[in-house]
């Protein structure tokens, strides 16, 4: 049995995320976390203050990073630039798109 996922959010789409941000303000940090829970496609918002840790669920055929990051620098944040999340944003992004463009597709079958 799967977990019941909020409305718009597809299981076939759902990917998981995990980043590092960049210190800010509490109160910033919190607005911007309430405005990507309220985007259509998120699954669910977690931030772990000790380690600065965001983690998104999220339908990827609907949201994509960038959103993420659009919302964060409206509210003056940005994502950590160390070696491993700037790796990881990449790889997230190619998949986000993959995931985007593979969803309007027709499957086929020659058999």
């Amino acid at each position: 049995m799967s977990k019941k996922h909020r409305p718009g959010v597809k299981e076939a789409h759902l990917v998981v995320r995990k980043l590092r941000l960049s210190p800010g303000d509490e109160t910033c940090r919190r607005q911007a976390l309430e405005e990507i829970d309220a985007l259509l496609g998120m699954d669910e918002v977690r931030y772990d203050v000790q380690r600065s840790m965001l983690r998104l669920a999220y339908d990827a055929s609907r949201l994509g990073i960038e959103c993420i990051e659009a919302v964060l620098h409206e509210h003056g944040l940005s994502l950590s630039r160390d070696w491993w999340n700037r790796v990881k944003l990449e790889h997230y992004r190619f998949v986000d798109q993959n995931t985007k463009d593979n969803a309007v597709k027709e499957p086929w079958s020659c058999h």
